[in-house]
């Protein structure tokens, strides 16, 4: 909320108002929202929280690795690849790509999840990358106009 009123109060005008509105009813619905992601019925994994290409280093010759973990917490499985693919993918690649990507996680995700472990279905795996989707993109719009990103 503070990104929100501190942009409005430095760019006036820059936010149409039913995007500012939408923008606030998120936030009053975020609570419920991340109830829904942590939902217990579904497998939860370690989380990196900021997952991207100016985070990740390569070592070897096809191993990858991450760093800066500030962000790290216990997510809902989909999390950390929802936030790469959207900021990290090509977007140009994107749309071909992304279900073959998912059922790839997907498949991988049910192969290693521990013996006991009920992996969710594809549909909710591909509910909760939708809505996940729609958190990222709010949030890399909104922190993109905050202050320190602009250099403020």
């Amino acid at each position: 909320h503070v990104a929100l009123v501190v942009t409005q109060r430095l760019y006036p005008g820059l936010i149409p108002a039913d995007i500012a509105t939408g923008f606030r009813d998120m936030l009053c619905g975020f609570r419920h929202l991340r109830a829904h992601w942590s939902d217990a019925r579904y497998p939860m994994t370690l989380a990196h929280g900021d997952a991207h290409l100016g985070n990740m280093y390569q070592f070897g010759d096809n191993e990858l690795g991450f760093f800066d973990w500030q962000c790290k917490s216990e997510e809902f499985c989909v999390h950390d690849v929802t936030y790469f693919l959207l900021s990290s993918y090509p977007a140009d690649k994107l749309k071909d790509d992304e279900d073959a990507l998912l059922k790839h996680y997907y498949d991988e995700l049910c192969r290693r999840l521990p013996k006991g472990e009920e992996p969710p279905s594809w549909e909710v795996l591909k509910l909760f990358y939708v809505t996940k989707a729609w958190h990222c993109m709010v949030w890399f719009v909104f922190s993109a106009m905050s202050p320190s990103f602009m250099g403020r």
